[in-house]
């Protein structure tokens, strides 16, 4: 399991672990508009939703130092992105 403080989050979003995967997180956005993915270190990608099992919803692939961070930014520009489509004017990041 990776140390959660390496992650930045936008103001109000969680990163939670999952119990019985510990090779998992979910990156969770607050109310109104609660979404989340999950984001699966061991096969570096992430899912939409909470799910543990089927395919990869991330693009591209995640090596070489830094994965783990640019995996997580990844997954929380995914949900910037839905956001900004759901609710143009509560996107997260510019």
């Amino acid at each position: 399991m990776p140390d959660l403080s390496e992650f930045t989050l936008p103001d109000g979003w969680t990163l939670e672990p999952i119990d019985y995967e510990p090779n998992m997180l979910v990156v969770r956005t607050p109310d109104p508009f609660p979404l989340m993915v999950t984001v699966d270190f061991a096969m570096r990608g992430f899912r939409n939703g909470f799910s543990t099992s089927r395919r990869l919803d991330s693009e591209g692939t995640y090596t070489g130092r830094g994965w783990r961070k640019a995996l997580v930014a990844a997954a929380i520009r995914h949900l910037d992105d839905v956001l900004a489509v759901k609710v143009p004017r509560q996107k997260a990041r510019p």
